[in-house]
């Protein structure tokens, strides 16, 4: 199931975020991460400030939410509104792809998109 359908189910999902990458520090983490949803043709976007603050929009729900980089495991704790989240992240070992799930729903972001803005102007 799509992030794109995390709406109605995310107020039952609670996970941890793991970063997996050896050695990655929140700095690999800091920019805009993009998902092509194969089923519906949606781009959903997340992005990640050097603040810890990050949004997530998947086409039909945008959340707002907060990183903490204080311990690991990080947690990107998500407001969407009426329904909250935890998501779990695995950085790649390259820094240039993120699996992303909220309870048992993964998704694969890439690193970079044409026409984002900076996370550095924020």
């Amino acid at each position: 199931m799509p992030l794109t359908r995390m709406g109605a189910a995310a107020g039952l999902l609670c996970a941890t975020l793991v970063l997996a990458g050896c050695g990655s520090g929140d700095d690999d983490l800091v920019g805009t991460w993009s998902a092509h949803d194969p089923d519906d043709g949606a781009t959903e976007t997340l992005q990640i400030f050097d603040n810890g603050e990050a949004n997530l929009d998947t086409h039909d729900t945008e959340c707002q939410g907060k990183l903490d980089t204080d311990s690991e495991p990080y947690q990107l704790k998500l407001d969407c509104g009426v329904t909250k989240a935890i998501a779990t992240l695995k950085l790649s070992d390259d820094a240039k792809s993120l699996e992303i799930t909220i309870g048992g729903d993964k998704e694969t972001f890439t690193h970079g998109s044409a026409g984002s803005p900076s996370p550095d102007d924020s």
